[in-house]
């Protein structure tokens, strides 16, 4: 099998499902009993992406959103009045969730042709 092949296969692997919003893509990231998935932030053909990685058997799921590019650090989440709002530092404050922006610099899961039908 040539290094190609395996790459399409790989690639058939991952599904894309993009999210109405970003309060979408926080409901699917805060998990139970306060765990946090990280959102990870990536720029591909001038637009930048905001995701998580999940799966299921057998492949990966990329949920995504198109959004204007986040200067702070974290979304904040206070799953008592539903707000996001997104800061560089953290607070101590009750019933809020910081969960973290991963820069992307560099990766090959993806190529800007596997978003071709959402940019």
């Amino acid at each position: 099998m040539t290094d190609e092949e395996k790459n399409n296969d790989k690639k058939k692997g991952i599904k894309f499902i993009e999210v109405e919003s970003m309060r979408d893509l926080i409901s699917l990231s805060a998990g139970p009993m306060g765990s946090v998935n990280r959102v990870h932030h990536l720029e591909i053909s001038g637009q930048h992406l905001y995701f998580l990685v999940g799966g299921i058997p057998g492949s990966v799921v990329i949920y995504f959103i198109r959004a204007n590019k986040i200067k702070e650090r974290y979304i904040v989440y206070n799953n008592m009045t539903d707000e996001i709002s997104y800061k560089d530092k953290k607070e101590s404050t009750p019933q809020t969730l910081y969960i973290p922006f991963i820069n992307i610099k560099k990766q090959n899961l993806f190529t800007e042709e596997d978003f071709k039908d959402f940019l």
